[in-house]
């Protein structure tokens, strides 16, 4: 499958994003094969390729400018009976976040207050935040907000 079929197919795009931010020792191919997506203008492989960059984490540090510019040119949400733009806005900190070697405030502020929020960009930011080890800190006070919010919806 060559590359330009791999943005067409968005199965074996997700599956190859997915087995590429696994390698642990990413060769520098690698790393611009999941750029490479990354950049791409359709909104769906860049949706895969956020989550490839997430989980390569500091080894896709290169491009944390790109996901920067992402992070600040996501709009307000058009319609607040869909959480795309959230999740997306999420998933951009998350990946952010996670190729980052320290605390990158900007990304983690967005994910504290996903936590916060009840518009379904909780449950990404958490998955996330599990990511980042000590870095993620500075959010237990909303990961327990969010797990009291929980317990008291079942009660």
């Amino acid at each position: 499958m060559c590359s330009s079929d791999l943005l067409r197919d968005g199965v074996a795009r997700y599956d190859m994003m997915e087995l590429l931010g696994s390698i642990d020792e990413p060769s520098p191919e690698v790393i611009a094969a999941v750029g490479g997506v990354l950049r791409s203008d359709d909104p769906d492989a860049v949706r895969d390729a956020l989550r490839g960059v997430a989980m390569l984490g500091v080894h896709a540090a290169e491009f944390a400018p790109h996901l920067e510019h992402m992070l600040d040119s996501v709009g307000p949400n058009p319609n607040p009976n869909s959480n795309v733009v959230p999740v997306r806005k999420v998933n951009i900190a998350g990946a952010l976040a996670r190729v980052s070697a320290t605390t990158h405030e900007k990304a983690l502020d967005v994910l504290i207050d996903a936590v916060r929020r009840d518009d379904g960009a909780e449950r990404p930011a958490v998955r996330h935040l599990t990511h980042l080890g000590g870095r993620a800190e500075p959010a237990v006070g909303a990961l327990l907000e969010l797990r009291k919010r929980e317990v008291s919806a079942i009660e």
